[in-house]
């Protein structure tokens, strides 16, 4: 039996208590993934044609002709992704000997399904130890396009990651989101 959720302005029209569970237990599983370091597993998650951006948000009015846009740290796709992890798995990425300790936390998933795809956007925050006294704290959002396999599994088409920190404080982003 599915159960569809009524919420207003149209945010989960469409989306059965399923389809939530199953998308949210996808990002925790990522989540997982990238906690414990397994990048070759995560990249299995997304498609060959993925689109993923990692930026940050405006100080100033987004609507104003004079507005700075966001900047970007990466605008990655598969082969890029790909590259990171092999660069990583190296020895050679310094940012990331010792390794650092993640945890991300996944919240407020929103699904929007749109013909063969489902627009998810969801809330993160990343708690990076690395090191002695290293700690960073990142948070953010994400807006994902998950797309089905004819096998029917998720796979990320498109990632746009906003981090809400203006300054990243962060020595390096050797992190995936």
């Amino acid at each position: 039996m599915t159960t569809e959720i009524e919420l207003a302005a149209g945010v989960g029209r469409g989306v059965s208590v399923e389809l939530q569970h199953e998308i949210e237990q996808f990002y925790y599983h990522e989540a997982e993934m990238l906690d414990e370091a397994r990048f070759r597993e995560w990249l299995d998650l997304v498609s060959d044609d993925i689109e993923y951006t990692v930026g940050t948000r405006p100080t100033v009015d987004v609507f104003s002709p004079d507005s700075v846009p966001p900047s970007l740290a990466f605008e990655d796709n598969k082969e890029s992704l790909t590259w990171r992890v092999k660069r990583s798995e190296t020895g050679m990425a310094w940012a990331e000997e010792p390794p650092s300790r993640t945890r991300y936390l996944i919240t407020n998933v929103r699904i929007t399904p749109a013909a063969d795809e489902y627009l998810v956007r969801s809330n993160f925050m990343l708690y990076r130890n690395r090191l002695e006294t290293m700690v960073h704290f990142l948070v953010g959002s994400r807006q994902d396009t998950l797309r089905r396999t004819a096998e029917g599994e998720l796979k990320i088409a498109r990632r746009a990651v906003t981090l809400d920190q203006n300054v990243i404080l962060s020595n390096n982003l050797s992190m995936f989101f």
